[in-house]
């Protein structure tokens, strides 16, 4: 990070004409690194991206980072003012000095001037003058070979050997991480500072900071004007204001080019460079909530403008113009992601409202969500359910988009689309741990049928006798709400068998019977009435058609009877729910395996294979990313741990569960006696460690990224080492290997085998871990799990951080086959 002008590096921009920083610079050092690498290796660099993203004040630091290495300096030439391309060569000519100096025509003065330096040229804001800047510059580079050629771009030239470096928005953290250096949230608070001498962040405040710079996406120019706003408002009311409208920061900012004196002139510079086709998909791209793919735009945005086939074209100029993002950690294996960041994407919608055309985009958005949930559904239980689950989380955003614009539309048919997709991604609810969010969906269901969720469920049933949606949504929320304990899932569950019956809906009734023994036995404890009940509702439950239900059923059974003590029925209901399954069936794999862990909880000669049992649980539930589960499993490797008198692996192990029960909003189902063995276990481990240590390791516990959890729960780790960042290679605190002095220090590379020191080395040089198995001929999951031991070994969390180390080791330790130079 750089948060003040380096040395001497003003008096370095009067000696080379450039202009003086006026605030302190924050963050872009891996941009700034691969920048002046750019200008050490070629003549001609471009750096794009959206407008208010920080190009130029990135380009002048690098040039001013650079100037010893021109002996003729360096010049900057604003073009943001030049309307007239024939005018270029005078602008040049004027920043030269060679105006009135030399009589010949402008541009070949220029080029004379220009053989024989060695200078470094910056042309500044080109995307309106595209063509006349590439025409310029393509014969500065032919017709001199000591000229170095900056541009700024919202878009890149486009000629051999310009290399593009394209910026994106600076990081935002999670609500709930520690923002790092050089990122949004530094330069809210430095930027606030200024505006309001002795400004600070406190804890308290500092996730409404998060709030803002998510919503601005990070963007520099943005979050600047955001934080100029600290004199008149509190930071809550800013950030509500905010999510309310962009209206907030409409004041001009004084001083600066009409494009940048508000974020709406800025946006309406960049609508102003596309042609008709790109401001027409701009427009209907803005349903998009989140990141979205070429046949997802192909689905929703073409138009009688932009038909299907030209939609890759089209998208390709605004992705050209920084209009829509690509990757930028967005892309995965399934291919390129693009995205609008809000406050274009806002544009784009008001525009697309005032030409009546959103109810049709809107329409065709939801039915793109139907379609991909039909298809979840359709696969369920195959081998491919974690890709598919993943896939819906990644369209998360626009699922939950295409709800919400269902349920406030006028139409009642949308409405009606609406209240079916709610239901039909009840399974996606479960997978995906997003309880308490289906739930709100079912209520927003009962809601429009009129009924109201907090209203007895007589009452509610009665008030919609015949309605199908109110049967789904009952049942629905019946089974999430069992998940979670909640008191009311039996009364839901009866409820929405009642209406279904009366509605002739056999799914809805056959998801009534299905929640019913499951709240019984998991919420209440009442087991023998539950396994009665799952008798009932198998005939029901099988009739219904749905072979994902019959299997939940059994599941459920097996759960029951393990906390019943029927442990020979429990196995036998687990084998009849997983038989035919393959393995890449993930979800029911892994409740089976809790099921079997608890029955082996209770008995004690069989921990050994409790353990196993929780583990392969912990496993299968990970490649979901589900957290109901893991946290159920977690927990009970925290019981085995304190059983064993390893109190601190149960102190971390009960904290990771406990914060992944707060993610899902309910905790071990409400379960009386599961309640009862978390208590005592965590009452032991706080009697032995001491109140504090045991409740600075359930905090570590909590806050440490579940990859890493798993990989040291499922390896039997005791320690839970600390992570603040990764250590450099000349860092030596706490010991130079892990294990040394018992240091949290981070691990020398001696400590992974061979494979791993490979796999880091490729994970570096910016493979997925699906590239990395098919060049190593591995699977998928091998390589997950190296790369979650290499975490554990090296006690880091995340690519990035292993990416820096790896580069801190040296190009030395490095295999010879691979580059050092990872994408920025």
């Amino acid at each position: 990070m750089n948060s003040a002008a380096a040395p001497g590096i003003d008096a370095g921009r009067r000696r080379r004409q450039l202009p003086a920083e006026v605030s302190a610079f924050v963050g872009r050092t891996d941009e700034l690194t691969a920048l002046a690498g750019l200008l050490r290796r070629g003549r001609h660099v471009t750096v794009t991206g959206p407008g208010g993203v920080g190009k130029t004040r990135l380009a002048l630091r690098a040039a001013a980072d650079a100037a010893n290495r021109y002996a003729d300096g360096t010049r900057l030439v604003d073009l943001s003012g030049l309307a007239d391309a024939a005018l270029l060569p005078v602008a040049v000519a004027q920043s030269l000095g060679l105006r009135g100096r030399d009589p010949r025509p402008t541009r070949a003065a220029v080029l004379d001037h220009l053989r024989g330096q060695r200078l470094l040229l910056i042309l500044d804001t080109c995307e309106h003058l595209t063509t006349a800047v590439a025409r310029f510059a393509s014969q500065v580079l032919r017709e001199t070979d000591g000229i170095t050629i900056l541009t700024t771009s919202r878009q890149p030239l486009h000629l051999a050997g310009e290399a593009v470096l394209r910026l994106d928005p600076l990081p935002v953290p999670d609500a709930d991480r520690d923002p790092g250096p050089g990122g949004a949230v530094e330069l809210f608070a430095t930027r606030a500072a200024a505006a309001l001498p002795g400004f600070t962040i406190s804890d308290a405040e500092l996730p409404d900071v998060i709030r803002i710079c998510r919503r601005l996406d990070g963007v520099p120019f943005g979050v600047e004007l955001a934080a100029v706003r600290v004199r008149a408002l509190p930071l809550a009311e800013l950030a509500d204001r905010l999510d309310a409208s962009f209206s907030v920061l409409a004041g001009a900012r004084r001083g600066a080019e009409p494009r940048h004196q508000t974020l709406r002139a800025a946006i309406d510079w960049s609508h102003g460079l596309c042609t008709e086709s790109e401001r027409a998909l701009w427009e209907r791209l803005s349903v998009f909530a989140g990141s979205f793919d070429l046949a997802a735009a192909r689905d929703v945005a073409a138009c009688p403008l932009v038909p299907a086939g030209q939609v890759g074209d089209v998208l390709a100029g605004l992705v050209d113009k920084s209009v829509v993002l690509r990757g930028g950690g967005l892309a995965d294996d399934s291919g390129a992601r693009y995205r609008l960041i809000a406050s274009v994407r806002e544009y784009g919608a008001e525009r697309l409202a005032a030409a009546d055309q959103e109810a049709d985009a809107r329409r065709r958005h939801a039915r793109r969500y139907q379609r991909m949930t039909r298809g979840f559904l359709r696969h369920l239980l195959a081998d491919d359910q974690a890709d598919r689950v993943r896939e819906l989380q990644r369209e998360h955003a626009d699922l939950s988009a295409a709800l919400e614009h269902g349920f406030t539309a006028g139409e009642p048919d949308r409405r009606r689309d609406a209240a079916r997709l709610a239901t039909a991604l009840l399974p996606y609810w479960l997978m995906s741990g997003r309880l308490r969010e289906g739930i709100r969906w079912q209520d927003a269901i009962l809601a429009s049928a009129g009924a109201n969720p907090a209203e007895s469920r007589a009452e509610s049933s009665a008030a919609s006798a015949g309605s199908a949606e109110t049967a789904g949504a009952l049942a629905c929320r019946a089974v999430l709400g069992a998940m979670l304990g909640a008191p009311e899932a039996v009364t839901d569950a009866r409820a929405a068998i009642a209406v279904a019956a009366r509605s002739g809906d056999d799914r809805a009734g056959g998801l009534g019977h299905l929640a019913l023994p499951l709240a019984i036995g998991l919420g209440r404890g009442r087991y023998q009435e539950s396994w009665e009940a799952s008798a009932q509702a198998r005939p029901l439950v099988t009739g219904a058609g749905s072979d994902a239900a019959r299997r939940c059923l059994d599941v459920q059974l097996g759960l029951a009877y393990s906390l019943g003590g029927n442990f020979t029925a429990a196995a036998a209901a687990g084998e009849r729910a997983l038989a035919g399954l393959g393995p890449g069936e993930r979800w029911l794999h892994g409740y089976v395996a809790i099921a079997s862990a608890l029955a082996l909880y209770h008995q004690p000669e069989r921990r050994p294979e409790c353990a196993d049992a929780a583990g392969e649980a912990l496993r299968a539930q990970q490649d979901l990313g589900e957290p109901v589960g893991q946290a159920y499993a977690l927990d009970v490797l925290g019981w085995l741990a304190a059983d064993d008198g390893r109190f601190e692996r149960s102190a971390w192990l009960l904290g990771a569960a406990q914060s992944r029960w707060e993610q899902a909003g309910g905790r071990l189902g409400g379960n009386a006696g599961l309640e009862g063995h978390r208590s005592r276990s965590a009452a032991a481990a706080a009697r032995v460690l001491g109140a504090d240590r045991y409740a600075e390791l359930r905090a570590r516990g909590a806050g440490t990224p579940i990859e890493q959890i798993v990989a040291l729960a499922v390896a039997g780790g005791d320690a839970l080492p600390s992570v603040p960042g990764p250590r450099t290679a000349g860092d030596n605190r706490a010991g130079t290997a892990a294990g040394q002095g018992g240091g949290d220090g981070q691990a020398d590379a001696g400590e992974l085998t061979s494979r791993e020191r490979e796999i880091a080395a490729l994970v570096a040089s910016g493979l997925s871990n699906r590239q990395i198995a098919d060049r190593l001929f591995i699977s998928r999951r091998t390589v997950d799990a190296h790369v979650n031991h290499i975490y554990a070994k090296l006690r880091i969390s995340s690519r990035v951080q292993l990416t820096i180390w790896e580069r801190d080791r040296g190009p030395g330790s490095r295999p010879d086959k691979l580059s050092p130079i990872t994408r920025a």
